[in-house]
C-alpha cells in the first residue's frame, strides 16, 4: 500500500523543497511581525522621548519661577496671587460625565474664568457662589485656589512625572530587549534557510546574548534622557544616534575579542 506521508526532512541533509517552502512561508511571517515591532518600538521611543522634552521644558520653568515683584506689570513667568469671587461651582459625579470645576471672576481675567479641580479636593464642597477666593498665577495659567485656610492645586499646575516617565521607560527597554532576542534568533534561522553564513562574530551569538540586548537598551535609554543630555537634540535622532556607535561598538569587539583572546592564551604543551 502507497504511503502518502509528507517528504520528511532529514536533519543531516538540506531541506527538501516541500519542507523549504514551508520554512520560508513561515519565516516570512516571522520577519513581518519583527519589522512591525520594531517600527511601533522606534516610533514609542521617539514619542517618549518628545514627550519627556516637553515636560522637561514645562516643569523646569515652573521649579524656577519666583514670587512676583510688587506693582504692576507683573512679570509673565512669576508667581502671583490675585483675588477673585466665586461665581458658580459645577460638581457633577455620575456614570457618564465626572466634572468638577469651580468659576470665578476677577480682574485678572476679561471673563468669569472655569477652573478644573479634584472631586477629592477640600475646596469643592467648602466655597460656595459669593466667596472670596485667592488664586495661584503661574504665566497664564491659575495654578492653585485658596479659600477659608484651604489650599488646592488645580489641574493646570506642572506636575513631575518622573516616576511615570520610567515606568515608560522600563517597559520600552523591556520590549526591546524581546525584540532584539528575536531578531538574533530570526536572523539565524534566515541564514540557515538561505544557507549563508552570517558575519562571523554574529554567527557565533546565542538568542540570549546580554551584551546586544544590554547595547540596544543604553541606546533606548539615552535617547529618551536626551533632553537631559543635549537639550537642542531631537530624542529620536540621538537613539538612532547611540544605538548605532554602540551597536558597532559590541560587533567590533566581539569580533576582536576571540582573537585577541586567542593570542593572549598561552599554549598548551603535552
Amino acid at each position: 500500500m502507497a504511503s502518502h506521508r509528507k517528504p520528511s526532512c532529514p536533519h543531516t541533509e538540506r531541506p527538501c523543497p516541500q519542507c523549504q517552502g514551508r520554512r520560508r512561508r513561515k519565516y516570512r511571517a516571522w520577519s513581518a511581525a519583527f519589522l512591525l515591532g520594531a517600527v511601533v518600538t522606534a516610533a514609542f521611543a521617539a514619542w517618549n522621548g518628545q514627550r519627556l522634552h516637553r515636560h522637561l521644558d514645562e516643569i523646569r520653568p515652573y521649579d524656577n519661577a519666583a514670587p512676583c515683584p510688587p506693582g504692576e506689570p507683573r512679570p509673565w513667568d512669576c508667581i502671583g496671587e490675585v483675588q477673585a469671587t466665586v461665581v458658580y461651582i459645577v460638581d457633577v459625579d455620575s456614570k457618564n460625565q465626572q466634572r468638577h470645576s469651580i468659576a470665578v471672576r476677577s480682574d485678572a481675567f476679561p471673563t468669569t474664568k472655569s477652573i478644573e479641580v479634584s472631586d477629592s479636593g477640600p475646596l469643592i464642597d467648602t466655597v460656595h457662589k459669593g466667596d472670596p477666593i485667592t488664586l495661584t498665577i503661574w504665566r497664564d495659567r491659575v495654578i492653585a485656589l485658596r479659600a477659608a485656610d484651604k489650599t488646592e492645586k488645580t489641574h493646570d499646575t506642572p506636575r513631575d512625572n518622573a516616576s511615570q516617565a520610567i515606568t515608560l521607560l522600563g517597559i520600552l527597554i523591556t520590549a526591546t530587549a524581546l525584540l532584539m532576542r528575536f531578531g538574533i534568533w530570526l536572523a539565524r534561522n534566515l541564514a540557515q534557510i538561505a544557507d549563508i553564513t552570517l558575519i562571523p562574530a554574529l554567527d557565533n551569538w546565542k538568542p540570549t546574548d546580554i551584551a546586544l540586548t544590554a547595547a540596544v537598551a543604553m541606546s533606548i535609554a539615552a535617547g529618551a534622557a536626551t533632553p537631559l543630555i543635549n537639550p537642542g537634540r531631537s530624542p529620536a535622532t540621538q537613539t538612532l544616534l547611540t544605538a548605532a556607535s554602540i551597536g558597532i561598538g559590541l560587533i567590533a569587539g566581539r569580533a576582536i575579542a576571540p582573537m585577541v583572546i586567542a593570542r593572549l592564551k598561552p599554549e598548551s604543551h603535552r
